[in-house]
Formats: C-alpha cells, structure tokens, sequence
C-alpha cells in the first residue's frame, strides 16, 4: 500500500526528522545507549503513522465511489494509482475489484467483467473475483450466471470461516435479486433486504439495497412504499444505473397513475 498511496510521505519526513534530532539530543547528553531504544520507537512510530496516512488516502479514494457515487471520477483518480501496485498481487486484485464495481455502478457490466479477473490465485482473492463476477453476470441477465454462481460456491469452501459468511450473506443478495426479477418476492426476502439497507455503511449499497425493496414492493402490491422508496432514490444527484432505474420506474408509474 505503501508504494501505491504516497500521500504518507510528508508524515514519514517528519517522523524522520524528529527521530533524529531526538537521537542526536541523547547523545549528545551523554545517553548513547539509550538512544538505540528511541532510534528504534521513532521508526516505529514513523512507519505506524505512514501507513493511516496512506490508508486513509485510500479511503478517501473509496469514498468517492461508494459514498460520494462518483464512478466516473473515482476510475479517474484510481486507475492511476494502480499502475504503481505490484502485479499479481493481492491488493492488485482488490483494486481491480473497485475499478469494475465502478464500471457496475455506471451500468456497463461488459466493461466491468474485464477487471473481475486477477493472476493472485489466494482463495480470498479467488472468491473475491467470483463473487463480483457473478453479481455481474446477474444485473446482465447472462446465460454464464448458473456456472459463475457454483464457481462462487467453490470458492466459498477455501477461505476461513468468518469470510465465508460474508460471502453467504452476498450469495444471498444475488439469489433474491434473481428471484425478484423473475417475479418470486416474498415478505421473507423483504425482511433481508430491509436488514442489508439498514446495516450497511456504504451509500451506494444502501441505494442499490432500497432500489431491489421497491421492486418487491411492487410485486407485493404495495404501491404507495415503492413509490416512496424511488422518490427518495430519484432525488439523489448522483448519476448510477440504480438512480437512471430509479427514475425511469418512478416515471412509470406515474403514467400508469395518469
């Protein structure tokens, strides 16, 4: 990460500078011996405070997609900062990972596949991959989906207990979406999907989440909440396929209204 987000250097600078006045001061006092011991917790903390200050950079950089729902900037801004990582590399592959998100959230999902793929062949990267392969292939609607959903279940069985979970929890999420498409909602599948808006802390996930729930609204026969959960979708001033989804959904049934 460190090579990537360079933001840290500043900081590591002066973590430098302040190890060596302080080392030089000891010394100098006739404390040699002791100086190794702040040579040693200065670089310490100098590396400590280096690697926040480039993880919030990157967070920052994730904010942008997920928060601020910026695709177009963040690919941008991202993109440039990948060139710089190590290939073949797990944290290549997760910024892989981000960028054909991007790609999803504008809605060209053929674009998006291509960075589903990476050469780390971790269990945790291979998963990775699976899973936002298959969550694409759902929103196109693709013939590949029932392969990519078992390659999913695989995956599943390789990585640690408490991933896996997670990785159930987003297995979940496709099943529902593909059974809202083909007409299936029911009251149990609105609970989960209430339940996954609700404790996310990522806005586009939120919309995305609040988006599939007026679709089972609709098919529930429950008018007047989906219209309130497009409305509030609608309004957002980011430009995503939910949003663009959204709106023309909400345009819809007002002229049925009409």
């Amino acid at each position: 990460m460190l090579k990537v987000f360079t933001a840290y250097r500043t900081t590591a600078a002066l973590g430098l500078c302040v190890t060596a006045a302080m080392t030089a001061l000891f010394i100098a006092m006739g404390e040699a011996a002791f100086s190794i011991f702040i040579i040693v917790l200065g670089l310490w903390i100098t590396w400590l405070a280096s690697l926040y200050k480039a993880m919030r950079e990157h967070q920052a950089m994730l904010d942008v997609l997920y928060q601020e729902m910026d695709a177009p900037r963040f690919i941008q801004l991202y993109r440039t900062k990948l060139e710089k990582a190590k290939p073949g590399s797990a944290f290549e592959a997760a910024m892989r990972a981000h960028i054909g998100n991007a790609y999803m959230m504008m809605g060209e999902y053929a674009e998006a596949l291509e960075w589903f793929t990476a050469a780390c062949d971790q269990p945790d990267v291979k998963l990775l991959m699976a899973e936002n392969r298959a969550a694409c292939l759902q929103r196109m609607d693709a013939k590949e989906l029932p392969e990519a959903l078992e390659t999913w279940k695989r995956c599943m069985q390789q990585v640690k207990p408490a991933r896996k979970r997670r990785s159930e929890q987003s297995l979940r999420m496709v099943e529902i979406r593909r059974a809202v498409a083909s007409g299936r909602a029911d009251e149990r599948m609105q609970l989960e999907v209430q339940t996954a808006a609700r404790t996310s802390n990522k806005r586009s996930y939120r919309v995305s989440m609040h988006l599939l729930l007026a679709k089972i609204y609709v098919q529930r026969g429950f008018g007047d909440a989906a219209r309130g959960e497009l409305e509030d979708i609608a309004a957002l001033k980011a430009n995503t396929q939910d949003i663009r989804e959204a709106r023309e959904m909400l345009e819809d049934m007002k002229k049925r209204e009409a």
